[in-house]
């Protein structure tokens, strides 16, 4: 029944935050996406930041980017931003993994803030398909090369995301989508959220559980660390009301995958109840987070985690 109530609490303040930026002029949200910054990092300048300038070639030759190295693209959430917490420990994790070129998409100026959730999420389109246009001048006029191109979004970044991969049709070798947002969107027609069709691999990790996340697969591969929902081992105390620390792990886990020497393995199954009842145990199994791949897609896959980091079990 709690579970029930907070979900009931979760809609609720969803719908009058929807409500409010809906009838309500404010000038603290931006619907300008000409203020969606790029900033990149690479192992030349880790913590530094450089910022690619829209269609400004000076701006990027003057830059590190280097089209040679793959190139991975992190967009934030709702009342998010460009340089928190879980960008830079995703932009650390993949600079120690290897070189390569980190953008972050910082569209902080369009995702809110808080209560203007409604007009943050008519902004996405408009940046996911800037941010697309951004990487085919890349292409056009320093041959990035697609194939070494890899798009994370989390939350409402996780289907903003949808948007840069229509934006390139579909051609984009990899999204993956970390707990995308939920609400306004579990019945929204596909080419308003994230679907297969968006990349040739679209992987999707599941921690909020319904309305602040989204509950039914999404990509060609959807995993579910202890059932998906909240709350997420270690988050027990964490959340009495929001689901906030469930929804975060989602790039928690996919961050420490990248270099994890043991892995999040999770097992085919088509239910957590069947998952936990053990009745899975015989099915394929698949590394969730940055090892995954597209095989056996179609698929659901579960696993535990632990509640503190190190999360991954092996």
């Amino acid at each position: 029944m709690f579970g029930k109530i907070s979900q009931f609490l979760v809609l609720t303040s969803f719908l009058i935050y929807f409500t409010n930026a809906a009838s309500i002029k404010d000038d603290t949200i931006s619907t300008d996406e000409t203020k969606t910054k790029f900033l990149l990092w690479t192992r030349q300048n880790p913590t530094g930041t450089q910022e690619l300038l829209f269609e400004d070639l000076s701006s990027v030759v003057n830059s590190n980017f280097n089209s040679t190295l793959k190139t991975k693209v992190l967009v934030h959430g709702y009342s998010g931003s460009g340089t928190q917490s879980w960008v830079t420990n995703m932009r650390d994790s993949f600079l120690l993994k290897e070189d390569c070129n980190v953008i972050s998409v910082d569209w902080r100026w369009l995702a809110g803030p808080v209560p203007w959730y409604g007009i943050a999420v008519a902004n996405a389109r408009k940046v996911g398909a800037r941010a697309g246009q951004l990487l085919s001048f890349l292409k056009e006029n320093v041959q990035l090369n697609y194939d070494d191109v890899h798009v994370l979004g989390f939350s409402l970044g996780g289907q903003l995301v949808a948007f840069i991969g229509q934006e390139l049709n579909g051609v984009l070798p990899r999204i993956t989508g970390l707990d995308p947002a939920g609400f306004l969107y579990h019945t929204a027609p596909a080419d308003e959220k994230l679907t297969p069709d968006d990349a040739q691999f679209v992987d999707v990790i599941h921690s909020g559980g319904l309305w602040i996340g989204t509950d039914e697969p999404v990509g060609h591969i959807d995993f579910y660390p202890n059932h998906g929902q909240a709350p997420q081992p270690g988050c027990e105390n964490e959340e009495p009301w929001g689901f906030g620390c469930s929804h975060e792990r989602a790039p928690t886990f996919f961050s420490e995958s990248i270099n994890s020497q043991i892995g999040f393995m999770a097992v085919e199954c088509d239910s957590w109840e069947n998952f936990e009842a053990g009745l899975c145990v015989n099915n394929g199994q698949k590394l969730m987070g940055y090892p995954a791949d597209i095989s056996n897609q179609g698929k659901t896959y579960y696993l535990r985690t632990n509640a503190a980091s190190p999360f991954a079990q092996g």
